[in-house]
């Protein structure tokens, strides 16, 4: 997800990134582009995030369609 002129430090945009280090694994952290500031976990609960929807029935059979030609 970004959030565009999101930053407090440069107004510069801000995108959120899941971490893959092990001692860290699954955690999202939110950069910014620009000048690689990181949020706090109190600036980032203040971020704008849309709800998270469920996919409609028709992309759901799309989705289902193309798991089950991939184990083919």
């Amino acid at each position: 997800m970004m959030w565009l002129k999101g930053c407090p430090r440069c107004q510069g945009d801000l995108f959120e990134e899941a971490s893959v280090g092990p001692e860290v694994y699954g955690v999202h952290f939110v950069s910014c582009l620009q000048c690689g500031y990181s949020l706090t976990p109190e600036q980032e609960a203040r971020l704008a995030r849309p709800e998270r929807r469920v996919p409609s029935s028709t992309a759901w059979r799309r989705l289902v369609s193309v798991d089950a030609g991939a184990g083919s």
